[in-house]
């Protein structure tokens, strides 16, 4: 009998061993998977901010190249000389025309322009010449399918450049011919190369799958996605979807997402090391919030297993009171399984969130938040621990009463609870948290003319400024140039317009914006930009105002993403050093008062420094 009860004590510590170690391995299998979808969804939206940010400002660019000769065509009728058959004096008079067109267009920086005829005839200022651009480009135009569009990239007087074509339409309404302007490509490669992220992500332009801008030079013009064995697949993808993401391995492994420009056959693709990911979900695992949340898990699930497993060993099944408290201690079980899916989900959403800035911030932040509830979970299982081993010493040397082991079982169900609260209150805690930052796109400092810059953003928005009947003043010297961050600047104006349109007025409702600058001196002696942005909308109350600089914060959900006025805070106080206020009331309008500090000869390194970190 003493053997028998001997052998069944071996059982049941072997039992108890490899349940705790199959619960710690699942738990750690758990979370370098959860660590992983952490580091890619992360990365995902970075990229996602890149590339909605590139694609925005292409879309803007290509319309500021593509407006001028439309707009010649539209104030030109071309049409008159295109008539019959088109024999020496029609194209004589046609070269006329490109020269006007040539001295016109040059003034908005076209290099030459042509006239190509449905017979495929090309016209130039100096007579007919040859031009290789796809048919399938060109027929567009010609059956009225398109009224203008680009092609990239064609190749003259060893340049390569933008080819702008523009449908010329006679009477009839129908296209008779193709006013083609050869633009510079130089400003789209220097925007691609500029575009930098984590430690080696990039980005590049493609037209189709033919590689247009790249940070490698030797690529551009030459690598096509669609002829490459190794990004072939990825080419399919391109062609088949206006957005999306996706891997695939040239040379090293990588993690890309794309996203096509409107109207044109033009799609950024944003691209970074998969060895990065993978990093970054090492480093999660290595942060010491999530380690410590993972390990009281595991903990958590083994010392339950344990319970259930002494629980089933012991000859309970005449005390129908025993048999229910196994059923409420796996009913426990279940609950911290739950909690644990629950954390997991919140943590998903969390790294999905648009403004991160960087992952170990944000477990840092975690860890900090969660640790006096990970301490409560931490004492409670030391005292689990103390209250298992006197339940094991009593039970092996045949002390244990079964009042006493209810007595135990009671402590051990409510250190559970405690476990449980505190678990939910590390979920509450993580799902509270909304950390946003903005990516810097890589700029350089350089003397700008502040009105200048003003009346170029304005110029820039003027396809939706009038749609609004709200009018824009500016009060600026002719002659104040400042040392700063023109990409930043922008940025900065361009956000604060639309976040008045958005939210200021009703729609059609008539509006002013005073935009006013100047260089002032302060207290201190320091000479520091001064912008005041001034509207009469209808103001913020108190409420409003107290959370109008919160990323996500928005009046309008489901119309506002809530990260215009986050960014402008971001840019003006991070990026630029600057100091940024804001006075308002309801019915009376917004003043936002921005302090940029001036900088001069070498200043600038010093603040470029501290943004990188360093």
């Amino acid at each position: 009998m003493l053997k028998i009860l001997k052998s069944k004590k071996t059982c049941l510590i072997i039992a108890i061993v490899i349940s705790s170690i199959l619960s710690l391995g699942i738990v750690i299998l758990i979370a370098h998977l959860l660590a992983n979808s952490v580091a890619i969804h992360l990365i995902s939206r970075i990229q996602t901010t890149v590339v909605e940010k590139i694609t925005s400002d292409i879309e803007k660019y290509l319309e500021q190249i593509v407006r001028p000769l439309v707009k010649y065509t539209a104030d030109n009728d071309f049409s008159i000389y295109i008539k019959g058959a088109m024999d020496e004096l029609p194209i004589r008079l046609l070269q006329r025309e490109v020269a006007n067109a040539n001295n016109a267009l040059r003034l908005e920086g076209y290099l030459e322009i042509f006239i190509m005829l449905k017979d495929n005839r090309v016209v130039s200022e100096g007579g007919l010449v040859k031009m290789s651009i796809p048919t399938k480009v060109t027929e567009m135009i010609f059956s009225g399918e398109k009224e203008h569009d680009i092609y990239m990239l064609y190749e003259y007087k060893g340049k390569k450049n933008i080819a702008v074509l523009v449908g010329i339409k006679g009477p009839d309404g129908k296209t008779k011919a193709i006013l083609i302007g050869l633009y510079p490509a130089d400003d789209l490669q220097k925007l691609i190369v500029q575009t930098k992220f984590g430690k080696s992500g990039y980005a590049g332009l493609l037209y189709g799958t033919l590689t247009v801008a790249h940070p490698m030079e030797e690529y551009v013009g030459n690598f096509d996605l669609a002829n490459n064995r190794w990004t072939k697949s990825f080419a399919e993808m391109i062609m088949k979807y206006e957005k999306g993401e996706g891997i695939y391995t040239f040379q090293v492994k990588k993690f890309a997402t794309f996203r096509k420009v409107a109207k044109y056959n033009l799609t950024v693709v944003a691209v970074i090391p998969y060895s990065e990911i993978v990093e970054e979900a090492n480093n999660v695992v290595r942060l010491r919030g999530f380690s410590h949340a993972i390990i009281t898990l595991s903990t958590s699930l083994a010392i339950l297993f344990s319970v259930v497993i002494i629980l089933f060993a012991i000859n309970v099944e005449k005390n129908e009171r025993l048999k229910k408290m196994v059923d409420e201690l796996n009913e426990m079980n279940n609950e911290l399984e739950a909690a644990f899916n629950e954390l997991k989900e919140a943590q998903s959403k969390i790294i999905n969130s648009e403004k991160m800035a960087a992952l170990g911030k944000m477990m840092v932040n975690i860890a900090h938040d969660v640790n006096t509830p990970a301490g409560v979970i931490y004492s409670s299982l030391t005292e689990v621990e103390h209250t298992l081993n006197d339940l094991k010493n009593k039970f092996f040397s045949e002390e244990l009463t079964e009042s006493e082991f209810l007595d135990k079982v009671d402590v051990l169900y409510q250190l559970t609870e405690i476990m449980t609260r505190n678990i939910r209150r590390i979920i509450d805690l993580v799902q509270s948290l909304k950390r946003v930052a903005i990516s810097e796109m890589v700029e350089n400092y350089s003397s700008v003319n502040l009105k200048v810059l003003v009346e170029d953003v304005l110029r820039a928005m003027y396809p939706k400024l009038r749609k609004s009947n709200v009018k824009i003043y500016t009060e600026i010297p002719n002659d104040l140039v400042v040392y700063s961050i023109p990409g930043a600047l922008a940025q900065i104006l361009i956000n604060l317009i639309d976040n008045v349109l958005m939210h200021a007025f009703d729609e059609n409702e008539e509006g002013t914006i005073l935009i006013k600058a100047e260089k002032i001196v302060t207290d201190e002696g320091k000479e520091v930009i001064k912008i005041t942005f001034t509207d009469n909308g209808k103001g913020m109350d108190e409420k409003t105002k107290k959370h109008a600089f919160e990323p996500f914060f928005t009046t309008k959900p489901g119309v506002g993403s809530g990260l215009g006025l986050s960014i402008v805070y971001t840019l003006v106080v991070e990026k630029l050093g600057g100091e940024i206020d804001l006075e308002s009331s309801p019915a009376t309008g917004t003043k936002i008062i921005i302090t940029i500090p001036e900088k001069k000869g070498d200043e600038h390194d010093e603040q470029s420094d501290k943004n990188s970190g360093k």
